[in-house]
């Protein structure tokens, strides 16, 4: 990871932001996933553009597509994702693939911060997917929970090109995920041909 001192003229970000919404991130956990991506809406600044997924059974995008940050859309946005509730089953594949298609415009780094436990059952096919679909994506899987599936969240991120961070039961709490997201979503903003470097996962 870069530090912040060598990022004196980052790119502009494409910034999607997935929730897991599904059953199993009920109670701490979804507090947690939505605490994840508020800090990450409200790291972004003018230039940037974004959008939120959440999915469960089915996959929901605030925005079709990524739109340029204003004031008044990282509002509505971090309203949307406080009203978010856990339910249902999980079906990842669909907001992955609506996550990964397209590309960024021309100057713009896209990040795809991915929060959840990680319960999926056709992991193959999500590494699959990520390593055809990646495109000029980076992926930044969140591990959320008291046992999120770590070597899902690794993988991932291994094969998106980018790092993982897992935030482990209730003491993952703001103050730790103030340090860790914003900081990993700003590392990528360098030139995009390193994105050939591993990710590895953090153990918090």
């Amino acid at each position: 990871m870069l530090p912040d001192s060598q990022l004196a003229n980052p790119l502009p970000r494409e910034l999607i932001l997935v929730i897991d919404t599904s059953g199993s991130m009920e109670g701490e956990s979804i507090k947690q996933a939505r605490a994840a991506l508020d800090l990450a809406l409200v790291s972004l600044r003018p230039g940037d553009r974004f959008t939120v997924i959440q999915f469960n059974p089915v996959s929901e995008a605030l925005f079709p597509d990524a739109v340029a940050m204003t004031p008044a859309d990282v509002a509505l946005a971090r309203e949307w994702v406080a009203g978010l509730r856990a339910n249902g089953g999980t079906e990842m594949l669909d907001a992955l693939r609506t996550a990964l298609r397209g590309t960024p415009p021309a100057g713009h780094v896209r990040q795809v911060v991915f929060a959840t436990d990680g319960a999926v059952d056709d992991a193959a096919g999500l590494y699959e997917l990520i390593d055809r679909d990646l495109g000029q994506s980076r992926l930044f899987p969140i591990g959320i929970g008291s046992a999120p599936n770590g070597q899902f969240i690794e993988r991932a991120a291994t094969t998106g090109g980018g790092w993982s961070a897992l935030l482990r039961g209730e003491g993952a709490r703001a103050g730790r995920m103030r340090r860790r997201v914003p900081k990993r979503a700003r590392a990528a903003r360098r030139d995009l041909s390193s994105r050939g470097h591993a990710g590895g996962a953090s153990h918090h």
